[in-house]
């Protein structure tokens, strides 16, 4: 999957993500290839994804939104502390 996070300060894409967890404002997700659409806000949390090699990435979420389309997976960023990368 290909996820780009976008913040006030920040644009990253990483392109080979195989999962992602995340808190929704309907509970907890996981994203895997091939998902169904979907968009959600995101809640206060902790924001997982993993990649191919095995890198897992964590940091946390106080507000915003995400968006599944065809494997590309959009996180805008309103709110977080610590690194995307």
């Amino acid at each position: 999957m290909r996820v780009t996070f976008v913040s006030s300060n920040v644009e990253k894409e990483v392109d080979d993500v195989v999962s992602i967890d995340f808190v929704g404002d309907n509970g907890e997700f996981r994203i895997l290839d091939n998902h169904d659409n979907l968009v959600s806000l995101l809640a206060k949390g902790d924001f997982n994804y993993v990649t191919k090699n095995g890198k897992k990435v964590n940091f946390s979420v106080v507000s915003g939104l995400i968006n599944v389309e065809k494997n590309n997976v959009k996180v805008v960023l309103t709110e977080y502390s610590g690194d995307i990368a």
